[in-house]
C-alpha cells in the first residue's frame, strides 16, 4: 500500500554511507552492494547536511565530467529533500516508460485486453476466408496459435480458400525513424505492429565444432531464419582462447555478419534477432500450425482494409493478458517492444498528433507538457528528453489516483525481481525500493519510491548523462545516493 508522508515538516536524522572509498569494479551490482552496507558510518546529520554528502559522490573524480540531474520529494510534499538539475532536460532512456505506462493506466484501466478478432465466410468444413484483425497484442505465442487452429478444428473447419491478415491497425507501424540501426537486428530493436508473434524475435544459436572449422549456427525457429541471409566469418578454436563472437547487420539489408571465435570446450552461445517482416511471420506460421492440424489452407494474403463482405462471422478471439500485466512485464523487465505497442495503443485513440492522448491523460493528471518530449514509447531514442522534476512529479500524482497501487507495483524492487535483481541486495535498502531504471550508452536513470521507514516514502528521479563511464559505475554512484536516502532519520 501506498505511505504518507507525515514528517517532512520536522528536522531528521541521518545514518551516513561513507563515500570516500573508490568504485569497486563489479559485472552486477551483488558486489559492490555488500561493500556498501559494510561502509555505513554510524555518524547522523539532518537534512540540511544531505547536499554535501551527495556532492561527496557526484563530484568524484571518475564522476565530475558526467551530467547529473537529481530530485528528492516525499512522496504526498512538494518539499525539495534534494534537487540538482530538477528542471532541465535529460536523456532519461528507459525511465520513458514511466510516462507511457501511466497514460496508458489512465486512458484504458487496469483490466483492459487487446483483441484479434477471427472472422469467417462460408460454410464448415470448407470456409471461402478466414480473417484475422490484428490490434497489436504482443503476447501471442505459436503455442497461442495452436490453440486457435485446435478450436478452429472442433468447430469443423477442413479447408481454408483464402486466410487473410488485416494488417495496418497501428498508423505509423513499424520501426520509429529515431531509432539507431544497429539496434534494429536485435530483439530490444523489434517493432510494434498489428500483428507480434514470438515478440517478433527468434534465436540464433552458435555451436564449436571441430578446432579450424567454423561454428554451427542454427534457428530456433525456421520459418523466422528464411528471413536473413548469414554470412558465417567465425572460426572455432581451442578452449585456451576467449570468445570473441560478434553479429553486425547491414543498413537496410537483411543480411548479418558474424565474425570471431568460439572455444570448443564451450556448450554454445545464443543471441536474440529481431523479426525483419513481422506480418508475414505471422501469416506463415499460422499457416503452417493450421496444417499441422490438419486444416488446409489454399492460399494466403495480408491485406489492409476491412472486408466489405456482410456474411462474415466472429468465430473466435484472442484477447491479451489484462494491461496490468503488460504494464508489469514493460516497468518490471524494461521491455520495449510492450511499451511501444502501448504508445502505439494511445495513438489510435484520436486523430491528433503522434502523442495527444499520451500528452492529454498526463496532463489531465497535472504533469506539464513542457518537462518532457516523447518520440517513442519505450526509451530506445536518444531524441527523448525528460526533467527529473517530471517523474518526481508523476510519481506523486500517480500514486493519488485509483491506479496508484497497481503502477507502483509494476516496478522492480531492490534486491528482488526484475532489472533490480542484482542491485541493493544485501543492504538495508532490499525490498524497501521500487524503481524504474534506464539505461544506453553514457546514460543511466532510476526513478521511484523508497520506503525509509513503515510511515515514510519518498519519490526520486536520478539521472546521468553524457558520460565516458561504464555504466556500472553510474549505476553504483546511483545506488549510494539511493543508500543515502534510506539511512534518513529524525534528528534529536
Amino acid at each position: 500500500m501506498l505511505k504518507r508522508s507525515h514528517l517532512w515538516g520536522q528536522p531528521l536524522l541521518m545514518l551516513l554511507l561513507w563515500v570516500g572509498v573508490p568504485f569497486p569494479q563489479t559485472k552486477d551490482g551483488t558486489n559492490l552492494n555488500i561493500i556498501l552496507a559494510q561502509n555505513q558510518d554510524s555518524r547522523s546529520i539532518c537534512p540540511n547536511e544531505l547536499a554535501p554528502e551527495i556532492k561527496k559522490i557526484i563530484q568524484r573524480p571518475d564522476m565530475a565530467r558526467s551530467h547529473w540531474g537529481i530530485l528528492i520529494q516525499p512522496i504526498h510534499s512538494d518539499l525539495n529533500l534534494y534537487a540538482l538539475n530538477s528542471e532541465k532536460f535529460f536523456t532519461p532512456a528507459s525511465n520513458i516508460k514511466l510516462l507511457t505506462t501511466a497514460a496508458a493506466l489512465l486512458e484504458f484501466g487496469s483490466q483492459f485486453q487487446i483483441r484479434t478478432s477471427i472472422y469467417s465466410q462460408g460454410d464448415t468444413p470448407n470456409l471461402q476466408t478466414l480473417r484475422l484483425v490484428g490490434q497489436g497484442d504482443p503476447t501471442i505465442t505459436t503455442d497461442t496459435l495452436k490453440t486457435l487452429a485446435q478450436q478452429l478444428k472442433q468447430q469443423g473447419i477442413q479447408q481454408i480458400e483464402k486466410l487473410l491478415i488485416q494488417d495496418g491497425y497501428f498508423k505509423n507501424s513499424g520501426i520509429p525513424p529515431m531509432w539507431e540501426w544497429d539496434d534494429l537486428f536485435f530483439s530490444y530493436g523489434v517493432p510494434a505492429n498489428s500483428f507480434v508473434l514470438n515478440e517478433n524475435a527468434f534465436k540464433l544459436i552458435l555451436t564449436p565444432t571441430q578446432v579450424g572449422q567454423p561454428v554451427k549456427i542454427t534457428w530456433s525457429d525456421p520459418i523466422a531464419a528464411k528471413q536473413w541471409q548469414i554470412e558465417n566469418s567465425t572460426t572455432t578454436t581451442d578452449s585456451t582462447t576467449d570468445n570473441t563472437i560478434s553479429i553486425q547487420g547491414y543498413f537496410a539489408q537483411s543480411r548479418l555478419m558474424i565474425r570471431g571465435q568460439l572455444g570448443n570446450d564451450l556448450t554454445g552461445e545464443q543471441e536474440t534477432i529481431a523479426i525483419i517482416n513481422p506480418t508475414q511471420y505471422f501469416i506463415d506460421t499460422l499457416a503452417q500450425v493450421l496444417e499441422t492440424e490438419g486444416i488446409t489452407v489454399k492460399q494466403k494474403q495480408i491485406i489492409s482494409e476491412p472486408s466489405s463482405n456482410n456474411s462474415e462471422q466472429e468465430i473466435a478471439v484472442l484477447t491479451s493478458p489484462p494491461l496490468e500485466n503488460i504494464i508489469k512485464t514493460v516497468n518490471h523487465e524494461s521491455h520495449n517492444l510492450y511499451a511501444e505497442t502501448l504508445f502505439k495503443l494511445l495513438e489510435v485513440q484520436s486523430n491528433e498528433p503522434q502523442t495527444s492522448i499520451l500528452q492529454k491523460q498526463l496532463t489531465q493528471l497535472g504533469i506539464n507538457s513542457n518537462t518532457y518530449k516523447l518520440v517513442d514509447g519505450s526509451g530506445l531514442s536518444r531524441h527523448n528528453l525528460a526533467t527529473p522534476e517530471a517523474f518526481v512529479l508523476l510519481l506523486q500524482k500517480m500514486s493519488q489516483t485509483p491506479q496508484g497501487e497497481v503502477y507502483r507495483n509494476s516496478f522492480a524492487v531492490g534486491g528482488v525481481n526484475g532489472t533490480l535483481a542484482n542491485r541493493f541486495k544485501d543492504t538495508p535498502m532490499q525490498g524497501k525500493i521500487q524503481a524504474k531504471t534506464g539505461s544506453l550508452s553514457g546514460v543511466s536513470a532510476l526513478s521511484g519510491y523508497v520506503d525509509i521507514s513503515d510511515d515514510e516514502t519518498l519519490v526520486f528521479s536520478i539521472m546521468v548523462n553524457t558520460s565516458e563511464q561504464p555504466n556500472t559505475n553510474l549505476r553504483q554512484g546511483i545506488d549510494q545516493i539511493i543508500l543515502l536516502l534510506g539511512q534518513l532519520k529524525k534528528c534529536s
